[in-house]
């Protein structure tokens, strides 16, 4: 009975992406149909607690097979659909994920051997992060044991600030205890599997298959990322989603299909549904959207885009709502007047470029951005696809420092939090910069030739 609480969340990811946003590769449905799955599921869980509805195992599985059915109410209708479906697989696009060479197979190997070890270390090591010991995994078992969010802890002031986080992460962890593990640790291991395989699988959609692994690798080895990853608390996820959100919106712009375009919806409403600093990647998103179809005088994608805004909004609501009892768990309040003393902000820059610039944190990634940067200078200047693939990756840099300003710290100084929790804020800029770095010239046009070179193109089913 454990194991259905996956395939079921694994099965209503794939089919919300089916019914949102349209087809998917093999290796796409592969690495975003679990992330977006246990996003769902655990937005039904939100709305059942909303609604007064005991989250148990039998209303969750009642409630997830009646989505998932509604979702596929058109096969239902009309059976030959399924046909069609079949024939789209055996198409050769659907199962494509790479073409052959022992550079590409190396970084393949390695990547999965980072994989294994990882995934063996979340699964049987014990939960042990402060955070979570104390806010994350201690709220899920109070969330799973007595079915609600508003729960003896939360009355009795016995958990940590984490209780006052978006709730994907504390629903998710509940969500495998409900259904009798023993242990939420499959989850991290299973969203940062989702992770690098969505990652590589997006990037796939940009450029050829041997940068996009090598690219794979370099996110896969980021230290502090790597460290975090086996932690079931909400670095790493919100990370996940909201790079992947505007990896898929530079796709839906380069690419210009409109699956993309709802993906990245999709993709950063659960990053704001995460962590409320995912804010950041939000409003990056939709100044990347405004930018591109203002010109165009397209107000329906821009207007559509806001959806973004959804669950971040309702959880804002949940904590006024219930403000008397949440307020307590809040870390930090949020100052709208212009916080305006260059000392405090320049204790923000120092720690952020002390953090980036840290082997033991990111490793060559900001290294690498500096060198890419400076190569792609004029490429920036004069293209307007690296102009805006560069944005993407300095704006929620930028916008994150301006939030830092901004807050007003409940429980902590600014310097406690520069040298300890801002390491981990930056995962997603991470994410963002490997993606960047093999598409501006020359880099993709080397790499292009050398595959070309090299390559043994992989058979399909359908060659």
């Amino acid at each position: 009975m454990s194991y259905l609480s996956i395939l079921l969340a694994f099965l209503l990811g794939f089919s919300f992406l089916r019914f949102v946003a349209g087809r998917f590769s093999f290796i796409e449905i592969l690495g975003l149909s679990f992330p977006v799955g246990i996003g769902v599921v655990t937005f039904v869980m939100f709305l059942l607690n909303i609604l007064g509805i005991t989250l148990s195992r039998t209303n969750l599985i009642t409630a997830i097979v009646l989505i998932t059915v509604a979702f596929y109410y058109k096969l239902i209708m009309k059976p030959k659909l399924i046909v069609e479906g079949y024939n789209t697989i055996s198409k050769k696009t659907f199962w494509q994920v790479g073409r052959f060479n022992l550079i590409w197979f190396v970084f393949v190997l390695a990547v999965v051997g980072v994989l294994f070890f990882v995934t063996k270390k979340s699964l049987y090591t014990p939960t042990f992060s402060t955070d979570s010991v104390s806010s994350f995994d201690l709220y899920a078992k109070a969330i799973a044991h007595e079915g609600t969010l508003l729960n003896s802890l939360i009355y009795d002031k016995a958990v940590g600030f984490g209780a006052a986080y978006p709730p994907l992460t504390a629903f998710s962890l509940s969500y495998v205890y409900i259904f009798g593990f023993q242990s939420s640790k499959i989850i991290p291991a299973l969203l940062f599997i989702s992770f690098i395989v969505s990652f590589y699988s997006l990037i796939l959609k940009n450029i050829s298959s041997t940068p996009a692994i090598i690219a794979t690798f370099g996110l896969v080895v980021a230290p502090e990322l790597l460290a975090q990853s086996a932690l079931n608390t909400t670095s790493v996820p919100n990370a996940m989603y909201a790079s992947l959100g505007l990896m898929a919106l530079f796709t839906w712009y380069k690419r210009n299909e409109m699956k993309y375009f709802y993906l990245s919806i999709i993709l950063l409403s659960f990053n704001g549904w995460i962590r409320s600093e995912g804010i950041v990647y939000i409003l990056t998103g939709l100044l990347f959207v405004f930018y591109v179809q203002l010109p165009k005088r397209q107000f329906k994608k821009m207007y559509l885009y806001i959806l973004c805004l959804v669950p971040f909004v309702a959880w804002q609501l949940f904590l006024k709502m219930n403000a008397a009892l949440m307020e307590p768990f809040v870390q930090v309040n949020i100052s709208l007047v212009p916080h305006l003393d260059p000392e405090y902000f320049s204790k923000i820059i120092r720690g952020a470029l002390k953090n980036f610039f840290h082997p033991s944190y990111y490793g060559i990634t900001f290294y690498t951005l500096i060198v890419v940067g400076i190569v792609n200078i004029y490429g920036v200047i004069k293209k307007k696809e690296s102009f805006l693939l560069l944005a993407l990756v300095v704006l929620p840099i930028v916008a994150y420092l301006i939030l830092l300003n901004q807050l007003h710290l409940k429980a902590d100084s600014i310097e406690a939090i520069m040298s300890a929790s801002a390491k981990r804020f930056f995962f997603g800029t991470v994410a963002m910069i490997w993606f960047y770095v093999f598409q501006i010239y020359p880099f993709n046009k080397v790499f292009n030739g050398l595959e070309t070179f090299l390559s043994v193109p992989v058979k399909s089913k359908g060659d």
